[in-house]
């Protein structure tokens, strides 16, 4: 039996999940009887011990010479290089298909820095895709910004405030293309609904294997930190 920390609540679910220390926690109803909440852990050793491992990772998650780092679906070498080669401000640079960054930084400067260049990138394709598509849906969001969402990848407000993670900068262009259609579509329904999917479906027909590939990226992104 995995070890836990119970919470009761008068919830009326049960719940489970992993902290970034690996401790797990599971919330329960007052009413729960004791042994239904180790029957659903139990059930739940599985997914709990992937979670661990993911958490795990994510502690030890570093960028640094030989690492790979991923943009716009393709993996990128990184390459350390002493300081002095620095002859710009961002002391971490993108340059084609190599991610250079100086040999002495400590890891939350690499990270801030490749975040900087990842929210660059992420606002200029998304920009451009959302005028593309608002053209061809005739659907028009009151604002457009890059956020710092972490278990999203978009989302749309009742004021037709539509936000965008800036990890989405991480996945390919039809992963972006899909996430952008469906926060567009919610301009006209703000649910999920069986028009809502048609709507989707009718200017990303394969929404589904995106939505698989982003699930994918979702996994990955478990296994690293890029909190700061």
């Amino acid at each position: 039996m995995q070890a836990y920390q119970l919470i009761r609540s008068r919830r009326k679910t049960i719940a489970v999940q992993v902290k970034k220390d690996g401790t797990v926690e599971v919330k329960a109803p007052n009413t729960m009887a004791q042994s239904d909440i180790d029957r659903f852990v139990e059930e739940k050793s599985e997914w709990i011990s992937k979670r661990k491992q993911q958490a795990e990772l994510a502690r030890n998650f570093e960028i640094k010479d030989g690492s790979w780092i991923t943009v716009f679906g393709v993996e990128i070498p990184v390459l350390a290089v002493p300081d002095g080669q620095f002859e710009f401000k961002r002391a971490v640079k993108l340059d084609h298909s190599l991610m250079t960054i100086p040999e002495e930084a400590d890891q939350n400067t690499i990270k801030r820095e490749i975040i900087k260049i990842y929210k660059d990138l992420a606002e200029e394709i998304i920009f451009q895709r959302v005028a593309w598509y608002e053209q061809r849906m005739q659907l028009y969001p009151s604002k457009v910004r890059i956020s710092n969402a972490s278990r999203r990848w978009g989302s749309c407000s009742s004021k037709k405030s539509i936000n965008f993670s800036w990890k989405l900068a991480m996945a390919d262009g039809k992963a972006i293309d899909s996430v952008v259609v469906h926060e567009l579509c919610h301009l006209r329904y703000m649910n999920h609904s069986k028009s809502f999917w048609q709507l989707v479906a009718q200017y990303c027909p394969d929404y589904q294997e995106q939505r698989a590939k982003l699930n994918q990226l979702s996994e990955k992104l478990l296994s690293e930190n890029w909190e700061l």
